[in-house]
């Protein structure tokens, strides 16, 4: 965390995977206000590590509706994350603990979309 909020600066304006990459941090820290931040920045609709931020956020704010919005997203943007959340989830995060841990809470997020499974 300290390595990647010194290579992204004060007052610049990031990418979107330095928001995710800061959202995990936090995230996967339980520092959930600042996992909020991070997500909210994630602000395009097509990028679905945003809308797995976004999701996992609602959950945690017990926002229903915003976490069936967001997982909708999610499948709409790429299907294989119904059958294979896990492995999507790894293709970027690679830190097998924390690709569980956001699949896990995803999974728990929606339990309806995953209950076939």
């Amino acid at each position: 965390m300290a390595i990647l909020r010194d290579a992204v600066g004060a007052g610049a304006v990031l990418p979107a995977w330095s928001h995710f990459s800061l959202f995990v941090g936090h995230y996967a820290r339980g520092e959930i206000a600042q996992a909020r931040y991070h997500a909210s920045q994630l602000t395009s609709e097509t990028y679905v590590f945003g809308q797995l931020a976004r999701a996992l956020i609602a959950h945690a704010d017990g926002d229903a509706a915003e976490v069936d919005r967001s997982v909708q997203a999610i499948l709409a943007l790429q299907p294989s994350w119904r059958e294979h959340p896990r492995r999507e989830i790894g293709k970027l995060v690679v830190a097998a603990p924390i690709a569980d841990r956001l699949a896990h809470d995803l999974r728990a997020s929606a339990p309806a979309v995953w209950s076939a499974l």
